[in-house]
C-alpha cells in the first residue's frame, strides 16, 4: 500500500500549520510506505489548501482529511471538488456547521515560537497588568465592539514577541470569536499563561476545552452594545478574585503544553487516528 499525503511544506516559515503537517508525515514515513505530493493551491477551500493535510491509499482512494481551515464546511460544498464519498474521517476543531460529520482534534497558535515563548511566561503573581483591552483584525462582531470606543482594541500589527510580552504581562486576556470561532489568539492567550475570556466556546476538541477550569466563558450576545456590556460586567466580576484567576491561568497553560503546540497536534492525531481505515 502506497500512502500519497498531500500537505504544504513548511520551507523554513514558522506557521504552526504546516510545521505539525511536516511532523505527522515524517511519523507516517517512518511506519508506511508513503510519498509527499506537494499541493497548488487553487483555493483555501479546496483539497489543494495549505491549510488541509489529505492522508490517501493509492490503491482505493480512500482517505483522511486534516484540517484547521477556517471554514472547514467547504469540504461538503461540491464547488471545491472534494471526493466526499471516499472520505473516510474527517479531523478537524475548526470552522465546522451543525450537523456537520467529523472527529474533533485540536488547534494551536499561529506560530511555533509561541511555543518556545510560553517556557517564559510571567508568573500570574508577577503579572503587572490587569486592563481590559483586544489585538486583533476587526471583523464583525469585533469590529461593531471597536466602533463603540468603550475599551482599548486595536488591530495594529507588532511582532510575535512583542505580541506575546503584551499577552503574558496581563492577568486577563480577552478575546472574540474568529472567522471560525475557535482562533489563533485563544491558543496565544493560553501559552503566555494568562486568563483567556472569551465568549462560551461551541466547538468541541479531542480534549475539551472547559469553562470555568481553563478558560473564563461569557455569554455571546448578536447586539454589540448588549455584547460590551457582557464583557464588562464578567471581566468586573472576576478581575480581583485571585485565587480564581491563578487557578484558570495555571490550568489554561497546562492545557497549551499538552493540546496547542505542534508536536501534541502530531501525538493526538496518531492516537485518534487508524490508518487501517483506509486499509
Amino acid at each position: 500500500m502506497m500512502i500519497e499525503v498531500t500537505y504544504q511544506k513548511p520551507s523554513g516559515v514558522t506557521w504552526s500549520v504546516t510545521n505539525m503537517f511536516d511532523k505527522f508525515y515524517n511519523y507516517l514515513s517512518d511506519n508506511y510506505e508513503c510519498k509527499h505530493n506537494p499541493p497548488t493551491c487553487v483555493g483555501y477551500g479546496s483539497p489543494n489548501s495549505p491549510h488541509h493535510m489529505t492522508i490517501k491509499n493509492l490503491t482505493n482512494n480512500k482517505y483522511f482529511v486534516v484540517s484547521y481551515w477556517d471554514y472547514t464546511s467547504d469540504i461538503y460544498n461540491p464547488n471545491y471538488g472534494w471526493d466526499v464519498g471516499n472520505m473516510v474521517e474527517l479531523f478537524t476543531s475548526s470552522g465546522v456547521i451543525d450537523n456537520m460529520k467529523f472527529t474533533p482534534f485540536s488547534y494551536m497558535a499561529y506560530s511555533t515560537e509561541f511555543e518556545d515563548y510560553s517556557n517564559n511566561i510571567v508568573k500570574f503573581d508577577d503579572k503587572p497588568n490587569n486592563e481590559l483591552m483586544f489585538r486583533g483584525f476587526f471583523h464583525g462582531m469585533r469590529l461593531k465592539l471597536h466602533l463603540l470606543n468603550e475599551i482599548p482594541m486595536t488591530q495594529e500589527r507588532i511582532s510575535f514577541f512583542e505580541y506575546f510580552t503584551e499577552l503574558t504581562n496581563n492577568k486577563i486576556c480577552l478575546s472574540l470569536n474568529g472567522v471560525a470561532e475557535i482562533c489563533n489568539r485563544d491558543l496565544e492567550i493560553l501559552s503566555s499563561g494568562s486568563v483567556l475570556l472569551r465568549p462560551l466556546l461551541k466547538q468541541k476538541f479531542h480534549n475539551e476545552l472547559i469553562p470555568n477550569v481553563h478558560y473564563i466563558p461569557f455569554e455571546e450576545s448578536l447586539d454589540p452594545v448588549e455584547q460590551m456590556k457582557i464583557i464588562k460586567e464578567k471581566y468586573n466580576e472576576i478581575k480581583d478574585n485571585n485565587d480564581l484567576l491563578r487557578e484558570v491561568s495555571k490550568n489554561g497553560h497546562e492545557w497549551y503544553i499538552k493540546n496547542g503546540t505542534t508536536q501534541s497536534n502530531v501525538d493526538i492525531l496518531k492516537n485518534i487516528l487508524n490508518i487501517d481505515l483506509i486499509i
